[in-house]
């Protein structure tokens, strides 16, 4: 993103670097970015732009600001004077500065800082107007990156959690191929390839694979995957051909802000009783938090377990997304739980 801001800028005006610092405020995570060639420009600044920086310091950036001309705001004898221009701007040849900003509400996201030298001058009032122009341009890129950001880190914590259930969990990305599965996994995936007694007396094997009858069977049912028409729903279960007792629950999982990105695939195996179904059909007997809750909010948890997102909940349901939003908060406040996650493990482990 710098270096293409970079290059965009310098077919505009001269510019002796530029720099973008995403989450500039948020000192122990603030993140600096900067083609390779202006990176020695810019060590060091990060770490002390918060503490010493006299443009920082004489024009605190507000909501209502978008584009900055530092001068407009430090006389170039107040700059001359501090440590920050001796120490950090005079040695890298920075004399002039401009700032793009971009808020997402009252927090800033990022900031691109364009410098200067002394010879080439400040920035002028046409060349300002033309960064003005270019900042809804520039905002949109950024969003974009934060929102990326999000969802390459929801999908590290799905992965992280399904490694750690004791139920057997595999995740398929759009084509197929494995994502995540646990440890429990390699176990049944092995006894669906061999049956129950055969795979007592063979060790699995050291490359793991999903057996090629599950995904012929999802392939079989949905021929246009990852195309899907219709909404899958709640899912569908197979049940294998000679070990009735051996089972594989196949759900959907699609990100409702990246629908190009195609969905899925969640695999839940059980060999005999599926615990979700026995607190179904229990009534949550044996399961003291589970056995507070209504019919209704156990069905609501049951289709959680099977890797539903809350819109995937309401369409197998036949509910609005907003009572199965309710119907989960009123699950956490009677299980004393705070997330998904605590919920699904509680579910999916043993009962205590």
């Amino acid at each position: 993103m710098a270096e293409g801001l970079a290059r965009v800028v310098e077919t505009l005006m001269p510019l002796r670097a530029l720099a973008v610092v995403l989450r500039p405020f948020d000192f122990a995570a603030s993140l600096l970015v900067c083609p390779p060639a202006h990176r020695s420009l810019f060590e060091g600044w990060l770490r002390e732009h918060h503490k010493k920086d006299v443009w920082m310091r004489r024009s605190p950036p507000r909501p209502a600001d978008r584009v900055v001309r530092h001068t407009d705001h430090t006389p170039d004898r107040v700059l001359a004077a501090s440590s920050f221009y001796r120490r950090v701007m005079k040695p890298r040849g920075i004399r002039y500065g401009a700032a793009l900003l971009f808020w997402a509400g009252r927090r800033c996201q990022a900031i691109a800082f364009l410098v200067r030298s002394q010879p080439m001058g400040d920035f002028l009032d046409p060349e300002m107007e033309l960064l003005r122009r270019l900042h809804p341009h520039l905002q949109t890129a950024v969003r974009r990156v934060f929102a990326l950001h999000e969802d390459r880190s929801a999908g590290l914590s799905l992965v992280r959690f399904i490694g750690s259930l004791p139920t057997a969990m595999v995740l398929l990305n759009s084509r197929l191929q494995v994502v995540v599965h646990n440890r429990a996994a390699v176990e049944l995936c092995h006894c669906w390839r061999h049956g129950p007694a055969a795979a007592t007396g063979l060790a699995p094997s050291r490359r793991f694979q999903v057996p090629s009858a599950l995904l012929r069977r999802i392939r079989q049912r949905y021929p246009d995957f990852p195309y899907l028409k219709d909404s899958p729903g709640a899912g569908f279960d197979i049940v294998h051909p000679r070990h009735p007792k051996l089972r594989c629950h196949v759900s959907f999982i699609q990100r409702d802000n990246l629908e190009v990105a195609g969905p899925m695939c969640l695999l839940r195996l059980t060999h005999g009783a599926d615990p979700v179904e026995t607190v179904l059909a229990s009534g949550g007997a044996g399961w003291r938090a589970l056995a507070e809750l209504s019919p209704a909010e156990r069905t609501v948890v049951a289709h959680l377990a099977r890797g539903l997102t809350n819109s995937g909940i309401a369409r197998a349901l036949g509910k609005s997304t907003a009572t199965v939003r309710n119907q989960l908060h009123d699950v956490y406040r009677k299980l004393g739980v705070r997330s998904r996650s605590e919920l699904l493990t509680m579910v999916l482990t043993d009962p205590q």
